[in-house]
């Protein structure tokens, strides 16, 4: 299968640098990741995080033997005919 690329946004580059620097805060700082886990936007906001209006931010955090997948909205144009009871079939995303 061939590897597919998709080109980010400069904006996208932006949110994911300031995500690392925040992770690495909250992993050194117990008081921020509180702060972060209480008040996701606030705290995004105030790392610098490229904020978009009419969006808010959840932050989940993970623990040993949990992982948080997250389930995103349907877009119109997908095609997912076959895929209900099969577990081999591709939706196409």
């Amino acid at each position: 299968m061939a590897d597919i690329q998709y080109p980010l946004s400069a904006d996208r580059v932006h949110q994911l640098l300031a995500w690392k620097r925040i992770v690495a805060r909250a992993w050194l700082d117990s008081s921020f990741k509180a702060d972060l886990l209480a008040d996701p936007n606030g705290t995004l906001a105030a790392m610098g995080f490229p904020m978009h209006d009419g969006v808010s931010y959840c932050v989940a955090e993970d623990v040993p033997g949990q992982q948080t997948l997250v389930l995103p909205p349907a877009p119109d144009s997908l095609k997912v005919d076959g895929v209900a009871g099969n577990a081999d079939a591709d939706p196409g995303f």
